[in-house]
């Protein structure tokens, strides 16, 4: 009887998602990530990641095996994805180049999530997307900290910082990152896309929030939209 009920309810949910998600990056964020979001019924996942599965992803990249290695990461996380049960059905567009942001597919998705680790490829996705009016989920990690923004209509990452010099983004290729942070930021970035195409607001709408789990220390800037900000700004 549960696993009926959990069914009926799985399938509910699936019926409310209009449209697909696209997870920019299968690494230590994208990957949980994107198994939150199979789980969840998603019908059409998009995964885009020109690199490679070395060895040094597996132990927090988890749809990743030593099978894996020197393959192709959005190639390697949709065949793993379809290995999970209730994915039979499950659509992947498989992306295995760097996303630019200028792509006509991105239309094709009602939320784009950035999981990508360099700050420069951050701001550029993110003012691409955001201009693009597309509900967009940026996320981040890096050592025990963990970052998440979203973004669904004005007030966007510019209007807190105009230059990405400013932004003071987790380097985790400086001081590396802990697993279960990593996978924690995924999985509230797979959150918030299931918000957005319920219908439900998302929890960090216009809330740029930061936690230590070290620590146990939190930061959060409300961002207040600029109304000169040239990424979200309505169009004149």
């Amino acid at each position: 009887m549960q696993e009926k009920c959990e069914n009926e309810n799985r399938s509910n949910f699936a019926v409310r998602i209009a449209k697909a998600v696209l997870v920019i990056g299968a690494g230590g964020l994208g990957c949980p990530a994107l198994i939150s979001l199979a789980e969840a019924g998603v019908p059409r996942l998009g995964i885009a990641d020109p690199d490679n599965v070395e060895i040094s992803n597996l132990p927090r990249q988890i749809l990743f095996t030593e099978n894996d290695l020197g393959r192709n990461k959005a190639a390697a996380a949709a065949e793993a994805l379809l290995r999970f049960p209730g994915t039979r059905n499950l659509e992947i567009d498989i992306h295995a180049t760097a996303i630019r942001g200028d792509e006509p597919f991105l239309e094709d998705y009602g939320v784009v999530i950035e999981a990508v680790d360099d700050p420069e490829s951050k701001f550029l996705l993110h003012d691409a997307v955001v201009s693009r009016r597309i509900p967009f989920v940026q996320t981040s990690a890096s050592g025990w900290t963990a970052q998440i923004l979203t973004v669904t209509a004005s007030g966007c990452l510019r209007c807190l910082f105009e230059f990405p010099e400013r932004l003071d983004a987790p380097d985790c290729s400086r001081i590396g990152i802990a697993g279960p942070v990593a996978g924690l930021a995924g999985l509230l970035a797979a959150e918030e896309a299931l918000a957005i195409l319920s219908g439900r607001p998302p929890r960090f709408a216009n809330r740029f929030w930061s936690r230590n789990f070290l620590e146990d220390t939190v930061c959060e800037h409300r961002i207040t939209p600029r109304p000169d900000c040239p990424v979200c700004r309505a169009p004149s």
